[in-house]
């Protein structure tokens, strides 16, 4: 009876011990687990994302693209038309002064408008073609309109440097009246 007595006080003793140990061990995570919530900072809110031209140009289709380039193009060609008659009459020099730069001038001239129709044509070649359609058959009726405008002031600075050219000549026949060679001394 005094063994049963003493397994019995030792159980009591083990039993008593664990609940203690268990409060304690429960106090201890919680004074640590408090500090620890009080140092913990809440989550950010969801920020709302800021779009950027970088981020929209991966939203565009191809085809968008190819369309903001050729509104750009169109822009600055529109931009060169409005500057060029005032850049023309600068790097021409305006007039021929001699009928040998005269022609010289006519000819490229019309070296570079010859090389505008070759071109022109190739275009409506490409234009009429049956299998092409959609964007592409646009962009080619976009050139035909542009080249056709450039050959067209190609032609009317062909007739201008013409009409120069035979203003010079006309010019040393209206000062005819010298003798054309000094007389010869005998």
């Amino acid at each position: 009876m005094k063994t049963r007595r003493f397994f019995q006080v030792i159980i009591a003793a083990a039993v008593v011990s664990g609940a203690t140990l268990t409060a304690t061990a429960q106090q201890q995570t919680s004074q640590t687990a408090a500090p620890q919530k009080q140092e913990a900072k809440p989550a950010p809110a969801k920020t709302a994302k800021v779009w950027s031209d970088d981020d929209l140009s991966s939203l565009r289709s191809p085809s968008d693209n190819y369309q903001i380039e050729q509104a750009k193009e169109k822009e600055a060609q529109k931009a060169a038309a409005q500057q060029a008659p005032t850049q023309a009459a600068v790097v021409d020099g305006s007039k021929p002064k001699t009928l040998q730069q005269a022609d010289g001038m006519i000819a490229d001239k019309q070296r570079t408008f010859a090389s505008e129709q070759e071109y022109l044509q190739q275009v409506k070649k490409q234009a009429n073609d049956p299998s092409v359609s959609g964007l592409e058959k646009k962009r080619l009726e976009w050139r035909l309109e542009s080249h056709s405008a450039t050959a067209q002031h190609l032609a009317s600075e062909i007739k201008q440097l013409q009409a120069d050219r035979d203003a010079l000549a006309k010019k040393p026949s209206a000062g005819s009246d010298a003798p054309a060679a000094p007389p010869q001394s005998q």
